[in-house]
């Protein structure tokens, strides 16, 4: 296509769109139980509770100040965060962590124990074992693999 002269390139563009719109070989990108739960009315909620785990998941986060900030009592926030995002409010909090120490692994040169310090985690255990549980490695085989790349 990138020898090709404009119209020719369109055209083979749109060869290219006919063949993905017919074709019977594909793989769904979510599993076949995904239900999209996204109501219009729930975004401003979201957002405040999204806003500020992103600001503060270096801390601790509390159901509480959660339930709080969504104007809901706690069971209630329980049963609305897990609809929205398929996970608890523990294991959302606890893969962003994770995500921010593989960032923290690929940028710099951190102890294991700063890392887990840094990320929110309270314990080295359990940064460990959260961390495996996520990315399927530990800390320490992440960083080989990833200064290996």
């Amino acid at each position: 296509m990138t020898a090709q002269k404009s119209l020719a390139q369109l055209i083979t563009m749109l060869e290219i769109f006919e063949l993905l719109t017919t074709t019977k070989e594909y793989n769904l990108l979510a599993s076949t139980g995904y239900k999209n739960t996204y109501q219009a009315k729930d975004s401003d909620r979201m957002d405040n509770v999204f806003k500020h785990i992103f600001c503060n998941f270096k801390s601790d986060i509390k159901l509480e100040e959660m339930a709080s900030i969504a104007n809901m009592n706690q069971q209630a926030f329980c049963r609305y965060f897990k609809s929205r995002t398929q996970k608890t409010l523990v294991e959302f909090v606890n893969n962003i962590r994770i995500s921010h120490a593989c960032k923290l692994i690929s940028d710099g040169d951190y102890s294991i124990t700063a890392l887990a310090y840094e990320c929110g985690f309270q314990s080295l255990s359990n940064f460990n074992r959260f961390f495996k549980e996520v990315k399927g490695l530990t800390p320490r085989e992440y960083r080989k693999q990833v200064t290996v790349l």
